[in-house]
């Protein structure tokens, strides 16, 4: 073989994951969104029930509503934040 240059099996395994990697930046994409949960307000209380499983021994922890540190806008971007540290969460919608 020359120096610089690819074997003509090589070189072809180049152009496929080339061509392969164009076609996948440009291919349409679609999703559907199976679960959205805002927490504009309380009424995810209603929709959200916690686990009492660890109620009795006092370790299970709550949740409540933050925009955490990063936010857009504090009031639309919450999200559900744990409280204590070292307490057992449990949530489910």
């Amino acid at each position: 073989l020359a120096q610089g240059v690819l074997p003509s099996f090589a070189l072809s395994c180049l152009v496929m994951k080339l061509g392969s990697a164009l076609v996948s930046l440009f291919a349409p994409v679609s999703a559907k969104v199976y679960f959205v949960e805002e927490f504009n307000d309380d009424s995810w209380r209603d929709r959200w029930v916690d686990s009492d499983w660890k109620k009795d021994s006092g370790s299970q922890g709550s949740f409540a509503l933050s925009a955490g540190k990063y936010h857009n806008d504090p009031a639309v971007d919450q999200g559900l934040k744990t409280q204590e540290d070292a307490r057992h969460f449990t949530t489910s919608a």
